[in-house]
């Protein structure tokens, strides 16, 4: 999770390739959670990581405000 310009949670998904987002699964997973943006699927290859292999969020961060800016 990291933060949309608006300051909301922002969650960030990644599926196994050969696999599509089941997003009604998703919504009922999290709908006992404080609200949440609808996830954005990326590759797992996509997502920026440490050398530790640890996502790094703040880059997503970046990466999403510059997009809606």
């Amino acid at each position: 999770l990291v933060r949309d310009p608006q300051g909301k949670p922002q969650p960030f998904v990644a599926t196994k390739s050969d696999c599509q987002m089941d997003m009604e699964a998703w919504w009922d997973a999290v709908s006992n959670l404080p609200y949440l943006n609808a996830p954005i699927i990326m590759d797992y290859e996509e997502i920026p990581r440490t050398a530790t292999m640890k996502v790094q969020r703040l880059e997503l961060e970046r990466r999403l405000m510059k997009e809606n800016k």
